[in-house]
Order: structure tokens, then sequence, then C-alpha cells
């Protein structure tokens, strides 16, 4: 492979600049720390049926995001899921059975809570 003439360099150059001028710039996430105030917003969120980030998009009268897959997550480390293992009596290699009672006891939860 032969080396580029260096006199390419500035073309390179001016055309990654202009690149990254006509790249749509993507958003930028804003943090506000309220305090105690953050538990009234997100209780006001889920009264809503809204992310907390789509509740102050909201209160500033922004375009709310489209809705993505309703979902729950949880980061489970290796102790987390041994723990779990215990508790419903099972191996901690069967993570797929893990998860489905994890998933049963917390629609389980749904039904004994008023």
């Amino acid at each position: 492979m032969s080396k580029k003439p260096s006199r390419w360099d500035n073309s390179n150059n001016a055309i990654e600049a202009l690149k990254k001028a006509t790249t749509q710039k993507k958003s930028t996430q804003v943090i506000f720390e309220l305090g105690d105030a953050d538990d009234h917003f997100r209780i006001e969120a889920c009264q809503n049926g809204l992310s907390p980030s789509d509740q102050l998009r909201s209160i500033f009268g922004l375009e709310l995001a489209k809705k993505k897959r309703p979902r729950l997550s949880l980061s489970l480390s290796d102790h987390d899921w041994s723990a779990l293992a215990n508790r419903y009596g099972l191996k901690v290699v069967n993570k797929i059975a893990i998860r489905k009672r994890m998933e049963q006891e917390l629609l389980e939860h749904v039904t004994r809570t008023p």
C-alpha cells in the first residue's frame, strides 16, 4: 500500500470537518438535582403513566418521545443470581428458569398489592 501524498492532508481534514458539521446532532442529556422534589416528579410520572423524562418533557411543553417497549429491568450480579437460585431452589446456571420464576413472583406481587 502506497503512502498518500501529503498535499491530500488538508483535503481530508476539510472533508472530515464537513462530515462533522453536517451530521445531525443527537440529543444532550440534561440532569436536574432537585433534592426531595425529585420524588414528586417520579410519583407524578407514575400516576400519569409516563417515564420521569416524559413527565418533564410534558411540563416543559416538549414533544413526548415515541413509546418504546414497556418493560422493567434489573441488573443482577453473580451474587444476585446465586441468591435467586437459592430462593427458588434452582441451579444458578438455569437463568431462564430463574427469570421465569422472578416474572411469576412479580405478577403475584401485583395481585397481592391493593
